[in-house]
């Protein structure tokens, strides 16, 4: 639900609604349904499901309004040369990490 309202402008309470309480039943049904079926197995069908209910109900339903929309028009998502270099630093120190320990 979180995902899909960053990235589809149709996504609305109505879908986001629908897949919080029908991916619940989905579980429990395929629980009850398949109990030998292995749970990141379950849950990725639960996850898919949920995600075509909610944007069929997303795209039947009313849109959004747009005053409930966050404009980004006039953020600057631009890092300094600073931050990029420290970054870096950062991820090649975890890498190491991750290279000894293991």
């Amino acid at each position: 639900m979180f995902l899909l309202g960053f990235f589809d402008k149709r996504a609305n309470a109505a879908g986001a609604y629908t897949a919080l309480i029908g991916s619940l039943v989905m579980n429990m049904a395929l629980s009850l349904a398949a109990p030998d079926m292995p749970f990141v197995i379950r849950i990725w069908f639960v996850f898919m499901a949920s995600l075509v209910v909610s944007v069929a109900v997303s795209r039947f339903t009313a849109p959004p309004s747009e005053d409930g929309t966050v404009k980004l028009d006039d953020i600057g998502f631009a890092t300094s040369t600073l931050f990029n270099t420290l970054a870096v630093i950062v991820v090649a120190i975890l890498i190491g990490l991750y290279a000894f320990l293991w």
